[in-house]
């Protein structure tokens, strides 16, 4: 925990020291995924997409499970898509 409502999940996979950061507010929380997560689609489609730029595919997989099992109802904010930028404010 960085300060109550703002935490980091270490994510590496994509590179070893990756961080995500899990903020929550009063309305829902989000996870900041970085690279682990460039684009939607990788996260949502089934199976899920791993990263194309990785240092270890078994350790961005793992990293894939831990953040699916920490996540909860929290929304995943990717790190390149574009749409993140459509919603102007989250809270």
């Amino acid at each position: 925990d960085i300060i109550p409502g703002i935490s980091v999940l270490v994510l590496p996979g994509h590179s070893s020291g990756l961080q995500g950061i899990v903020v929550d507010t009063e309305s829902g929380g989000y996870v900041i995924t970085g690279d682990l997560v460039p684009l939607w689609e990788n996260w949502s489609s089934v199976p899920k997409i791993p990263n194309g730029s990785l240092e270890d595919l078994d350790t961005i997989l793992k990293s894939y499970a831990k953040l699916e099992e920490k996540i909860g109802n929290r929304k995943i904010l990717p790190g390149h898509d574009p749409k993140v930028f459509d919603q102007e404010i989250y809270q």
